[in-house]
């Protein structure tokens, strides 16, 4: 796990502020956490992935940093997660 956390960036999305993080360079891979959880799923890996990608993890909405009162369901969370890239 890094020393420190990444830092928590803020992007409003179809009405829904979300918060995500955004590290490293080069193609984009978008890291999606499962239901109940959040982007600090991923900060294990991620340094590691952001030394090739772009590495890109949202909140879901309903998790996070800035929870919704939307459901949280898989279907619900894909037109919004391409919207994050």
């Amino acid at each position: 796990m890094p020393s420190t956390p990444h830092e928590v960036q803020y992007l409003t999305i179809h009405s829904h502020r979300r918060a995500f993080v955004k590290v490293g360079e080069g193609p984009a891979l978008l890291l999606l956490h499962g239901l109940g959880c959040n982007h600090t799923t991923w900060e294990p890996v991620i340094d590691d992935l952001a030394k090739r990608f772009t590495v890109i993890a949202p909140d879901l909405l309903g998790t996070g940093s800035r929870p919704s009162r939307a459901p949280t369901t898989a279907s619900a969370a894909t037109p919004t997660a391409s919207a994050t890239c």
